[in-house]
C-alpha cells in the first residue's frame, strides 16, 4: 500500500471494469449481469465530496467494446439485456491493452487506477494487442504508485502462470467456478475487494498490492 501526499485533499480514482462478453458468458449471464450492476451501485456508494470517482466499462468478445468511459459515477446507468450481448470469442489482449492506452489518456499524475479484469476462460482471440505487450503495458504501470490491476478468472486456470505472463500480481488474483454459484460468490468477492480499496483509497492509499486478500 502507498500513501499519497498532495497538499489538495480531493482525491480522484478511475475504476475501470474489463468484462469478458465472449460466447461462454452465456452459461452465466444473469449472474454477470447482475454482478456488473451491483459493481455499479457500490462505486456510486462510494462517491464522497472529496473524492472524485470516474468509471469505465470496456466489454470484449472478438472485438473490444466501450460501454461505460470515463463518466462520473453519479451518471452511471445500470447494464442492460440490450447492452450485453455475449458472443463469439475472447480478445483478453486487446481489451486490457485497449483499456490501458484509453484510461491513460485520460487521467492526470494524480487519479488512482483500479482495473477489475473479469473472463470465464482464455485470450483466443486477439490480432491487434499479444501477450508480450500487455506484459510489457503492466510492468510499466507497476512502477507507478497509482495502478492496481486485478484479475479474476475460471478455476481451470493457472493463476501463477497468468501472474508471471501478465505481470499481475498474484494476490490482485482470483478463480471462480464457473456455475451460477460460483459466479455470484465471485461478484461478492469483487464488490468487498472494490469496498475495501475504495476505503483505502479516502484514507490516502493510491494502489494496494492485495486486492483480492485484503
Amino acid at each position: 500500500m502507498n500513501k499519497l501526499y498532495n497538499k489538495n485533499p480531493k482525491l480522484k480514482t478511475h475504476v475501470v471494469i474489463v468484462l469478458d462478453e465472449s460466447g461462454s458468458m452465456e452459461m452465466i449471464y444473469d449472474e454477470t449481469l447482475t454482478g456488473v450492476n451491483e459493481q455499479i451501485q457500490l462505486i456510486k456508494s462510494m462517491q464522497k465530496e472529496n473524492h472524485d470517482i470516474k468509471a469505465s466499462l470496456i466489454t470484449f468478445s472478438s472485438d473490444v467494446e466501450e460501454r461505460i468511459f470515463n463518466e462520473p459515477v453519479k451518471k452511471l446507468k445500470k447494464l442492460t439485456r440490450s447492452d450485453y450481448k455475449p458472443k463469439t470469442s475472447t480478445a483478453l489482449y486487446d481489451a486490457v491493452g485497449y483499456a490501458i492506452d484509453k484510461v491513460e489518456d485520460v487521467i492526470d499524475s494524480e487519479t488512482s487506477v483500479l482495473m477489475i479484469i473479469v473472463t470465464d476462460g482464455w485470450e483466443n482471440a486477439s490480432h491487434i494487442v499479444n501477450k508480450t505487450d500487455v506484459s510489457e503495458k503492466i510492468r510499466l504501470l507497476n512502477k507507478d504508485e497509482l495502478w492496481t490491476i486485478t484479475y479474476l478468472g475460471p478455476n481451470s486456470v493457472d493463476l501463477s502462470k497468468i501472474s508471471k505472463d501478465l505481470n499481475i500480481s498474484i494476490s490482485n488474483m482470483s478463480q471462480f467456478s464457473v456455475d451460477s454459484i460460483g459466479t455470484k460468490n465471485a461478484w461478492d468477492k469483487v464488490s468487498s475487494s472494490t469496498a475495501c480499496y475504495m476505503n483505502l483509497r479516502n484514507a490516502g492509499e493510491t494502489k494496494v498490492d492485495n486486492f483480492y486478500n485484503s
